[in-house]
């Protein structure tokens, strides 16, 4: 939204990908590819349900 950065150095970035893995293990989601931006996320993901998406992203956020 303000373009604030979401990752100031490569150690909160390492973090943040620790947490989505561990996150995807709860969440039944496969991803396919992310990029990791300085003030935000992509993530191509498929599921067999919209609910595991759902539960991924409210763990995320």
């Amino acid at each position: 939204m303000n373009r604030q950065a979401c990752f100031p150095d490569g150690q909160d970035k390492q973090r943040y990908f620790d947490y989505l893995r561990s996150c995807l293990v709860l969440a039944p989601c496969h991803l396919h590819a992310y990029v990791l931006m300085s003030n935000h996320v992509h993530l191509l993901l498929s599921t067999q349900s919209t609910i595991s998406l759902s539960s991924l992203m409210k763990m995320l956020n």
